[in-house]
């Protein structure tokens, strides 16, 4: 079935968006060293950035469902490009983090809502959907730290300079290819997320994707300290990484899931995810192995953001939105100072740690899945009517 063109108006969005996010990753260190901040204090941006982001989504249906999909994505992105600004200009490290934490109330806001804008556009193809709206997230984390490594080359200020003009650019195209709201959803309550985590399954694939999640960020943000690079290495390293996310999320997971079921394929993806990174823990010493390890955890994170955005959504008996917002609370808040620690624990001990401490968060939400649903799903769990895929808060 062809996807209306709302679909792929807000899969543009989605992209553009997601540029602006991950572009952050390679000027991590030379901003460290530019402003003179610990990697702990650099790292507290992503971790800020995570609180508001996801401390913000139980907020978010309500204000989507009165301003509807269309107004509430262009005032996100509009927050965004503001917050950028700020983070081009800023002096010092503090002011950097004050505009990563706008920039989260603005991508919880537009995260939350593109999932269902992209979800009830599809109407029928909603499963089709959510593949494509993790191949749109990866596809704009694996260009997002290429722009930022090119851009960062010059100067982080310039990089965070293309971040806002990328959000502009993604508001723009908002306003000239959605067409306006056709949103009559009632109003939601504050409270209705936190009703969506009374359901047990809901809130213990929450609680997995929060411990993988974490897992991931810690990988995700540290390693570009170890990895003592250049902008333009790290970029095109974290480049490939996203690249074999969404090969993986759109190729790979797709037969596994087929065969071994939802929440089968992700406990098994997340466990080797766990094993890849206790490789990266004993050769932190070494570039290129970490380089490796980043651009191989692609395969695996993809199969798992995948199949668990599925399982979630198609668990709950909740409406699109309050799940969705219910789910990334746990998904991205719940992990926010898991950067911070990688930071902390490379200062205090070494590099190896914060690794090891990755493996075993990944290895929990393996073994949590495997032990309380593993037997639940022995078949792929169905997408009946609209399911939202998941909405990651990419530091």
């Amino acid at each position: 079935m062809t996807l209306p063109r709302s679909v792929w108006a807000a899969l543009f969005a989605l992209v553009a968006a997601t540029i602006g996010m991950g572009l952050v990753v390679p000027i991590l260190r030379p901003m460290s060293v530019d402003l003179s901040a610990s990697p702990s204090e650099t790292l507290l941006l992503v971790s800020v950035y995570l609180v508001a982001c996801g401390g913000a989504m139980p907020f978010t249906g309500m204000v989507s469902s009165r301003l509807g999909i269309r107004r509430s994505l262009i005032a996100a992105l509009l927050v965004n490009v503001a917050c950028g600004l700020v983070a081009t200009t800023a002096q010092d490290i503090g002011w950097v983090i004050v505009s990563r934490a706008g920039w989260g109330l603005g991508s919880a806001l537009f995260l939350a809502t593109v999932l269902v804008a992209v979800l009830e556009e599809a109407g029928g193809s909603s499963g089709r959907a959510v593949k494509l709206f993790e191949a749109a997230v990866g596809v704009g984390i694996a260009a997002g730290p290429l722009a930022g490594g090119l851009l960062g080359a010059i100067s982080w200020r310039i990089a965070f300079l293309g971040s806002s003009s990328m959000m502009l650019v993604a508001a723009l195209s908002l306003v000239v290819l959605m067409p306006p709201n056709r949103d009559e959803r009632s109003p939601t309550r504050f409270s209705s997320t936190f009703r969506a985590l009374r359901d047990p399954v809901v809130l213990t694939l929450s609680v997995a994707a929060l411990l993988y999640n974490a897992g991931f960020l810690m990988m995700f943000t540290y390693t570009p300290f170890p990895l003592a690079q250049s902008p333009e290495v790290v970029g095109l390293v974290y480049c490939g990484w996203g690249v074999t996310l969404v090969l993986s999320s759109t190729v790979i997971g797709p037969p596994l899931q087929r065969r071994f079921g939802t929440v089968a394929t992700f406990a098994g993806a997340t466990v080797g995810f766990a094993l890849l990174l206790a490789a990266m823990s004993f050769l932190a010493g070494s570039g290129p192995a970490l380089a490796a390890g980043v651009v191989c955890s692609g395969l695996l994170l993809g199969i798992c953001n995948t199949m668990m955005t599925e399982a979630v959504m198609s668990s709950s008996s909740s409406d699109h939105a309050t799940t969705s917002a219910a789910y990334n609370l746990m998904r991205n808040a719940g992990p926010a100072l898991a950067p911070w620690l990688a930071g902390h624990l490379g200062e205090t001990y070494n590099a190896h740690v914060p690794f090891a401490v990755a493996a075993a968060a990944a290895g929990a939400a393996g073994l949590a899945a495997l032990f309380v649903l593993g037997r639940r799903s022995p078949a792929p769990i169905p997408l009946i009517g609209i399911m939202p895929g998941s909405g990651r808060c990419a530091g």
